[in-house]
C-alpha cells in the first residue's frame, strides 16, 4: 500500500487510489515501472505557493519505506517589458565629471551587457579619445531582470558634450543630451541687462563730500 502526505502531519493525502483530503487539486496516478515496479505520484492541479512543504511517501509492506520530496513553488513573477531609461549629468562645466546611469531591462531575464555612444560613435574605454578618463561598470538585477550600467567621463572637455546613448542587447535606445559650459564664460544677454537695469549705489565718499560743501555754504549766508 502506498501513502502520500505532507511530512509531520496525522491526515493523509492519499491513501492507494483514493484522495483523503478536500482539496479537489490532490490526486495520485499509478502505472507500472515493468513487472515488479509501479509507480505511484501524487499530482497537484494548479499548484500554488501555499503548496510549498515536504511530502511523505510511505510503501507499507513487510518493512516500511519512506521518501521524502521537497516541493517548492515559486509566486508568478509579473510580466515585464523590455526596456531602457537613462539619467544623469545634463549640464556641467568643463573640466567637470559626467554620469550617466542606464538601466536595461530584458523579457525574460537581465540583459548581459549594453553598449555605451556619444554622437553616433561607440565608446570604448581603449580608444585614445577615452583612456584614462572612462569608467563603465556593469551590474545585473536576477529578480528585476535588469542590467544597471554607470558611465562616467572624467575631466570632461567641450568635445565631450553631445548626444550620448545606451543601446540593449534587444535594439532599444535611449539618448540623453550633454551640456558642458566653457570656463570664464562672460555673462549671458539676460544677465547683462539684468545688470544694466539695477539703478546705480550711491557713492557715499562723493556723498560726504557734498554735505560739508553745503554746510559751508549755510555758514557763509547766515553770517553775511
Amino acid at each position: 500500500m502506498v501513502q502520500w502526505g505532507i511530512l509531520n502531519s496525522s491526515h493523509p493525502l492519499t491513501i492507494g487510489d483514493l484522495t483523503w483530503t478536500s482539496d479537489k487539486r490532490f490526486s495520485v496516478s499509478s502505472s507500472n515501472y515493468n513487472r515488479t515496479v509501479e509507480r505511484w505520484n501524487l499530482v497537484i492541479d494548479n499548484v500554488q505557493p501555499k503548496d510549498t512543504n515536504t511530502y511523505e511517501c510511505q510503501i507499507s509492506s513487510i518493512v516500511t519505506r519512506l521518501r521524502l520530496v521537497h516541493l517548492t513553488v515559486l509566486p508568478t513573477q509579473r510580466k515585464i517589458s523590455p526596456g531602457v531609461s537613462l539619467k544623469g549629468t545634463t549640464l556641467l562645466d568643463s573640466r567637470g565629471t559626467i554620469i550617466i546611469t542606464c538601466n536595461a531591462t530584458g523579457a525574460e531575464r537581465a540583459p548581459e551587457s549594453v553598449d555605451w555612444f556619444h554622437e553616433g560613435s561607440i565608446i570604448r574605454q581603449q580608444s585614445a579619445k577615452w583612456t584614462g578618463r572612462v569608467k563603465i561598470s556593469m551590474k545585473a538585477d536576477v529578480l528585476r531582470r535588469s542590467l544597471i550600467s554607470q558611465l562616467i567621463i572624467e575631466r570632461s572637455t567641450l568635445k565631450d558634450r553631445g548626444a550620448y546613448i545606451c543601446r540593449s542587447p534587444d535594439k532599444i535606445m535611449k539618448s540623453i543630451e550633454v551640456h558642458i559650459l566653457e570656463d570664464n564664460n562672460p555673462p549671458s544677454r539676460a544677465v547683462r541687462n539684468k545688470l544694466s537695469d539695477e539703478p546705480a549705489k550711491p557713492n557715499k565718499a562723493a556723498l560726504s563730500t557734498l554735505s560739508f560743501i553745503i554746510f559751508i555754504m549755510a555758514v557763509s549766508v547766515s553770517a553775511t
